[in-house]
Order: structure tokens, then sequence, then C-alpha cells
């Protein structure tokens, strides 16, 4: 087994209950929206800090249909990214004496599309689109096969390697 370094664990802050409902065994999955100003945590980057596309999704036609708004992208459904493989994650709960901490074995890591409180998948279509981060600004027009959409990361917990 890997051991957990710096480059393969990933570092998630979250509530005391998740926490604890993550430790007694009831929570087995850890969820993050992928947004504009997050995405280089997540997902696979070149070095000057763009998104590496899935071509075998995205080609150069779709490149310019988005206009730079790629992060929403969101072709046939389908993930247009390579997510970061991380092998382990570290979870935080608390501040100062009161902060708890635990390593866990990251299973696999999966994606899915948002869904609103009444369980319909963010997808959109968007009005105006010009831009790098103007999606978010936008006018959203929802709808069940719109070409943007929010995206989630789901990480699929496995052992409980440490607690601190």
């Amino acid at each position: 087994m890997a051991t957990p370094t710096k480059e393969n664990t990933l570092y998630l802050p979250v509530s005391k209950a998740d926490f604890d409902n993550i430790l007694a065994g009831d929570k087995k999955e850890l969820f993050r929206v992928l947004t504009d100003t997050n995405y280089r945590k997540y997902i696979e980057s070149a070095p000057q800090g763009d998104a590496l596309m899935d071509i075998d999704i995205l080609d150069d036609g779709d490149i310019e249909y988005y206009d730079g708004d790629f992060i929403n992208a969101c072709k046939d459904g389908q993930f247009p990214f390579y997510i970061r493989e991380f092998k382990f994650v570290r979870i935080a709960s608390g501040t100062g004496k009161e902060r708890r901490a635990a390593i866990i074995e990251i299973s696999s890591s999966t994606t899915q599309i948002a869904h609103d409180k009444k369980g319909q998948e963010q997808r959109f279509n968007a009005h105006g689109v010009g831009g790098y981060n103007s999606i978010m600004e936008l006018e959203r027009e929802y709808c069940s096969d719109g070409d943007y959409c929010i995206w989630q990361l789901v990480y699929h917990l496995g052992s409980i390697l440490k607690i601190e």
C-alpha cells in the first residue's frame, strides 16, 4: 500500500457531523462542487493552470463553442476533464485545540452532475456566453439537456488509516 504524501493526499475541511459520521462508517462519500475558483485542486491542469480537457469528449469545435467557459462544459452529459488521482484524503474539523483530523484511503473518485434540492440535475444553457469565468454571471436557462452543468466530484472512502 502507498504511504500518504503531500502529492497523493487531498486535504478537505469537513463539518463536525460529517467527520463523526465518516469515523463511524456511516458516511462513505465526500462531495465537492467544481467551480472556476477551485478546479485546479481537483482536476489535472497544465503547467500554466489550464484544465486538461479530454479530447475524446471536447474537440476544437467545442472549444470555440464554449468560448473559455469549460469548467461547466457538459457535452452529452460527459465530464470533459481528467480528475487528479489522490490515494488518500486528510479530513479535518474544528479549529485550534478542538481540531480533529483523520487520514482515509480513497477507493475511487467519480463525477456527477450536481442536483438541486428538488433532485433535478443542474444542467442549463447560458445566454450571452463570452469569456472565461463569465458563465457564473450569465442568465441560466435550466433544462434537462443543457450544454452546461454544475459538476460534482465524489470521493468514495475506504479504510481509515489514522485519526489525529
